[in-house]
């Protein structure tokens, strides 16, 4: 054809190195300009019968492993340097000898690359593909296979998914068969275990994984190189990829291809060496500039993709299973022993597609991983499904007899502990108790031994008895070899490291997991040597000359310590001391240190960076003088108790605790005790009956938290005295104490200790030293305070008289009598109407504190902003924030309002330093007069429908999320959420009956009245539209853009777009519209039907109809509110409140009347109307939202205020 520009011809020149050239062309021929690259991998008729042999690009896509599909496809943004290959091969050819000069000069490597495509093109390198049977004798790595590796690379066009094909094998996990393992497991595992199986098998990891990488992204990342340890352990790090490439785990490479080989991204590795062990790990996440785009920010979120990982409850599972056997096995050995799979992430295989978003450089080497790597978030989780799978099979097949002859030759290595069976063995026993009656089942016969599999160690725990232990070890041998492969090691190493199996001495105390378990003296512990190597770190670093120390070295010790904590409970409890010290050097906010210490260890890990030296004599005081000493006392006893660790343990008692401001008390029905103490005076008078301040951090004030903790661990040292001192039981030497109380703080205090409290974390120092060498264990429980009524009572003992004359015994003996006179007082109309103000006060006094106001009657403040806090406080009653959260009415709200007026009168504050006897609120604007107008004019309309409340929210949030998928609770939800924003009237959505639907009668076709599925179009953060599954996936979806074909106003075909909230997904608006979706394709939706539907308990499909709204909106009320049922003031809620709702959230948060009409669709300012609690249409708005869609619940939200709290405000007064 002749060319536009000179009319010449198109004629390829001669190669210049004599190289194959497109099949049917040939030197000087002319091309034919219809030619594409589909028959470039098809040899000449003259080609060597080696290349002939070699598969094309489309077999290998279309048959074995990693077939490409649409979840798996990685790619990194063209460039010159990625597609050169391209046009050294194919274009070079046709360029006259100078410009192929000018162009070949442009880099070194690009003319080393063109030299090199003739010298291995001619190079036959499909022994490769062959099964290497010297493999083990490898030593390092083979110029001979990178050579080989780098011809194939270079004949599927730097395609390094295809090179991963074509090699297969041991690179694709080719030795195992799919189909017939899925036969094998079927009858043994759970159904649906099955699909994921096959998945991680055949088409490989992660379920999904689709992303793009800039190029300057990849560069970035390739200058930036690896972690300096990789440096430092040359050698090492050399002999591991030496063990890398001889598993075909990865392939090697020449380190310059990396530059030109298209998709590829670089991941900095980490040598790890610990415990003389050298582990090769990959830094995912790690980035180096606030623009850098790690490989575990792009690969999908496995909470969505995967199966969540359950290894982390393995010890408990094997502590229970111990348990269980010492109950059915009183006076015989309890063996353990583990088996160990070999490379276990690694047996696993990226897919293809995404497998060159996984390679590293190293000493020059390129590697790319076909093994699923260390430091990837989604290898555990790929991994989980053969660790079940494993789970179940091995215990399922111990009931195949024949097992023990078919692995004989690996049962005889077993080692065995000379001392099992010994007749002078002691045993220490184990109670059984309505969950736990031991491993027997009802026909006389054993349960087959629990195979519990952490990551790649499966644990197990029998009777002495050599049969069933072999039985036991042989079957999880056989499960390991259906799921991974039988044992050729000709081919490849085997699937279990025999020499861990071997080595291990079964035996009654074994080091399982990390920790010594003694199944004779039925305790867990930390290794010794673990708590020396920490004694000696303590002793080196945190000497007495030492005041100062780093962020890595802090949390080198705090992971110690938390580890030792496991097993030494009591440890916990005085490092929280550390932890708080530790905060105020880092000037960490008070909301970073959280209850647990992992996520204290996370809060370091982001400041890790700083690299600075932080001093506090505090905390080295502590480590050196407390912490170190206990660690090496003689004295205590490390080791804890099996049975405290046995969850659902039925208590030997049950003990209730309570406290007031002036006294506490506790008992137990099951243990036969009863206290009683008042508090100090000096106590009471640091509580909120005398002090207006609200800093408990500092120890200013004893708050009811504190209180409510002293007493928790008083009634733990009466239950100590009782089941071990005065009627100890040998047949449960650790007994488990069941403590309730009615508060969550000293609950959570009494599990985890105190970190905030100064006061709090002096207790726990307390509970530290009590639960040393203490064989009764703690489980902690919360109980309302109705039902917690005696210990209430007994806290309380007497109001009327604190009978501080008389001594403890005779307080006791008066106690019942006494709280019948208080209540016969508390009904006397005066003490009944003074106990209602106190308790009003209280309340006011409290809703300060959550606020943020120090001091109730806030003298500091000026006048008018005294009034505008009283008008906020007001209008969160009229919100339903009340003492009982229920709506009051309009005289109500005028009762709590005198109570406020009382206390400003009458209590004058410790730090007021006004001139005036009393402090008024009452200011010329008296915001105050507005909200009680508004709210009156408020209650003369009848029949206004109330706004769904945050509480009500909650309430259906937590609803939807424990029932089942695609149920009424969940669609409901789904469309409250949207409708929050959009304000649907109720035709717009749901239908008037379950089975039929409206439609627009006189429109062409009569479609649906009501949203169909076209009617939800989605778009990316660009704005651009999604198509296909792209519009479904969460991630991807930024906004949604909502089309009403018909409305009431008559503006029909009007379109509004809603962004992704990204702060509370839950209550998203845009995920909420791809659920709604998702579900309606999911139940089959037809396309002109309306989409509000859910699947009913008896599997059929429904539409929400207006009665299942309001329904399911005045059951929320009604729970959140305690409204009776049946109360007139229920019938406030109705499918209307949805268009209620998003006005007023509009209202209040100060949006202007012009966008309230544009956003929620109308024509005039008859939104006024809808403003239900008219008090926000007052000048200043008392309680905008939060940053957050949907704010938090608060401390108000947990528990209603108790009575003993009422009594605050007249105390202080």
């Amino acid at each position: 054809s002749a060319s536009p520009v000179t009319g010449t011809r198109l004629v390829r020149p001669p190669s210049p190195h004599g190289r194959e050239t497109l099949r049917g062309v040939s030197p000087g021929s002319e091309v034919p300009p219809w030619r594409n690259y589909t028959s470039i991998y098809t040899p000449s008729p003259n080609a060597p019968a080696w290349r002939k042999s070699l598969p094309t690009p489309a077999q290998l896509v279309t048959h074995g492993f990693g077939k490409p599909d649409t979840a798996h496809s990685t790619t990194q943004i063209a460039c010159f340097e990625t597609t050169s290959i391209m046009f050294l091969k194919y274009g070079a050819g046709f360029l006259p000898a100078p410009d192929l000069a000018n162009f070949l000069a442009i880099h070194p490597l690009i003319h080393h690359m063109y030299n090199m495509i003739p010298l291995l093109s001619s190079y036959d390198f499909t022994w490769i593909r062959q099964i290497d049977t010297s493999w083990a004798a490898q030593t390092a790595l083979r110029p001979d296979k990178i050579k080989a590796y780098t011809a194939a690379l270079y004949h599927y066009n730097f395609d390094v998914s295809l090179l991963m094909r074509m090699l297969g094998n041991n690179y694709t996990g080719e030795h195992r068969s799919v189909q017939y393992i899925v036969e094998r497991v079927r009858p043994h595992i759970d159904a649906y275990l099955i699909p994921h199986l096959i998945r991680v098998l055949q088409v490989g990891t992660p379920a999904r994984l689709v992303a793009e990488v800039s190029r300057e992204n990849v560069l970035d990342y390739w200058r930036r190189g690896n972690n300096p340890s990789i440096a430092r352990h040359l050698s090492q790090t050399a002999k591991t990829m030496n063990k890398e490439d001889k598993n075909n785990y990865v392939i090697p490479l020449h380190g310059h291809l990396f530059r030109y080989v298209p998709h590829l991204m670089l991941t900095p590795q980490h040598m790890l060496i610990k415990n003389g062990k050298a582990r090769l790990l990959a830094d995912l996440s790690s980035r180096h500039t606030e623009d850098s785009v790690s490989v575990n920010m792009m690969t999908h979120s496995v909470a969505d993709t995967e199966l969540p990982c359950e290894f982390g409850s393995v010890l408990t599972r094997l502590l229970t299973r111990i348990w269980n056997l010492r109950i059915t096995y009183p006076d015989r050995d309890i063996v353990l022993t583990a088996n160990d799979i070999k490379g276990a992430f690694r047996q696993l295989k990226h897919h293809p597609d995404v497998m060159g978003f996984f390679s590293y450089i190293i000493d020059g080497i390129l590697y790319l991983s076909c093994g699923q790597t260390f430091g990837s978030k989604f290898s555990p989780s790929n991994w989980e499904v053969p660790r079940r799978v494993i789970e179940q099979l091995a215990e399922s097949l111990f009931s195949d007899q024949s097992l023990r002859d078919k692995h004989r030759q690996y049962l005889d290595k077993l080692q065995w502990h000379p001392s099992l069976g010994k007749a002078n063995a002691r045993f220490v026993p184990a109670k059984a108790d309505s969950t736990h009656t031991g491993v027997r089942s009802h026909d006389g016969t054993d349960d087959n031994t629990r195979q519990d599999t952490f990551v790649d160690d499966i644990v197990m725990a029998e009777v002495f008895d050599i049969a069933r232990v072999e039985q036991a070890v042989a079957a999880s041998i056989e499960a390991i070899f259906i799921i991974l492969g039988e044992p050729c090691l000709s081919a490849r190493q085997d699937p279990i490291s025999w020499d861990k199996l071997f080595d291990m001495l079964i035996n009654f105390c074994n080091k399982i997991l990390g920790v010594h378990i003694n199944t004779r003296a039925m305790t867990v512990r930390v290794p010794p040597e673990y708590v020396g190597s920490t004694v000696s770190l303590l002793s080196r670093h945190w000497h007495k000359a030492r005041n100062l120390f780093t962020l890595s070295d802090i949390e080198e010790l705090t992971g110690r310590l938390g580890h030792i904590a496991s097993t030494s409970p009591w440890l916990k409890f005085m490092m929280s001391e550390v932890y708080t010290s530790i905060r105020a050097c880092l000037k960490l906010s008070r909301d970073t240190l959280v209850a647990t210490s992992s996520q204290f260890r996370q809060a370091l890990k982001v400041a890790k960076s700083n690299r600075a030296t932080f001093g506090d004599r505090l905390s080295t005081q502590i480590l050196r003088s407390f912490i170190s000493a206990a660690l090496t006392a003689d004295w205590i006893n490390m080791a804890r108790p099996i049975g405290h660790m046995v969850p659902g343990r039925d208590p030997r008692g049950k003990a209730l605790s309570d406290s007031s401001l002036h006294a506490a008390g506790g008992y137990s029905t099951d243990l036969g005790f009863y206290w009683y103490i008042a508090w100090p005076e000096e106590v009471q008078r640091l509580t909120l009956r005398f002090v207006c301040k609200h800093k408990t951090e500092n120890g200013d004030i004893v708050s009811i938290n504190v209180l409510e903790y002293a007493a928790m661990i008083i009634t733990y040292v009466a239950a100590f005295h009782i089941m071990v001192q005065v009627a100890p039981c040998t047949a449960d030497p650790f007994p488990m104490l069941e403590l309730w109380g009615d508060n969550t703080t000293a609950e959570s205090w009494i599990l985890k200790a105190s970190k905030s409290s100064l006061i709090g974390r002096a207790l726990s120092r307390i509970q530290c030293a009590l639960m040393i060498n203490n064989p009764v264990g703690i489980w902690a429980g919360y109980i309302n305070t109705h039902d917690n009524v005696i210990a209430d009572r007994i806290s309380r003992v007497s109001r009327t008289a604190d009978m501080s004359s008389f001594p403890p015994v005779v307080r006791a003996n008066l106690a019942n009598y006494a709280s019948i006179v208080d209540g016969q007082v508390r009904k006397s109309t005066g003490t009944k109407q003074e106990n209602t103000c106190r308790t009003r006060q209280a309340f006011y006094i409290d809703w300060c504190k959550g606020v943020g106001i120090t001091d109730p009657c806030m003298p500091d403040a000026s006048l008018q902003d005294r009034n505008f806090a009283v008008a906020c406080y007001l209008t969160s009653l009229a919100l339903g924030e009340t003492i009982k959260w229920q709506h009051i009415s309009h005289s109500t709200i005028e009762g709590y309002l005198k109570a406020v007026a009382r206390l400003f009168a009458e209590r004058t504050p410790p730090n007021n330093t006004r001139h005036d006897a009393t402090l008024e609120f009452r200011y010329k604007k008296d915001y105050i007069s507005v909200i009680m107008t508004a709210l009156k004019k408020y209650e003369g309309v009848k029949n206004r429908r109330h706004m769904i409340s945050d509480s009500m929210m909650h309430y259906l949030a937590e609803e939807a999320r424990t029932a089942p998928k695609h149920s009424l609770k969940q669609a409901l939800f789904d469309w409250l959420v949207l409708g929050r924003y959009t304000g649907f009237r109720r035709s717009e959505w749901c239908q008037t009956a379950k089975d039929t639907f409206a439609r627009l009668l006189d429109w062409p076709g009569q479609p649906s009245k009501a949203f169909i599925i076209t009617d939800f179009v989605f778009l990316d953060k660009h704005g651009r539209r999604l198509h296909g599954r792209e519009a479904r996936n969460g991630l991807r979806v930024h906004y949604v853009t909502i089309k009403w074909r018909y409305q009431k106003n008559g503006d029909h075909g009007q379109e509004i777009t809603f962004a992704k909230d990204l702060e509370n997904p839950r209550f998203c608006p845009v995920l909420a519209a791809v659920r709604i979706v998702l579900r309606a394709e999911a139940l089959g939706v037809p396309k002109d039907h309306p989409i509000a539907v859910y699947t009913h308990e008896d599997g059929s499909r429904r539409f929400i109809t207006e009665a299942n709204v309001t329904a399911s909106l005045r059951k929320a009320a009604r729970i959140v509110f305690h409204i009776p049922a049946g109360d007139p003031a229920l019938t406030k809620w109705s499918s209307h409140s949805v268009r209620v709702t998003a006005c007023n959230l509009l209202h209040r948060q100060r949006f202007s009347d012009s966008y309230i009409k544009n956003r929620l669709r109308w024509k005039s300012t008859a939104f006024a109307q809808y403003l239900r609690n008219t008090f926000y249409t007052a000048d200043q708005h008392t309680i905008p939202l939060s940053k957050n869609n949907l704010p938090s619940i608060g401390p108000m939200d947990t528990r209603q205020a108790e009575p003993h709290e009422t009594i605050v405000a007249a105390s202080a007064a």
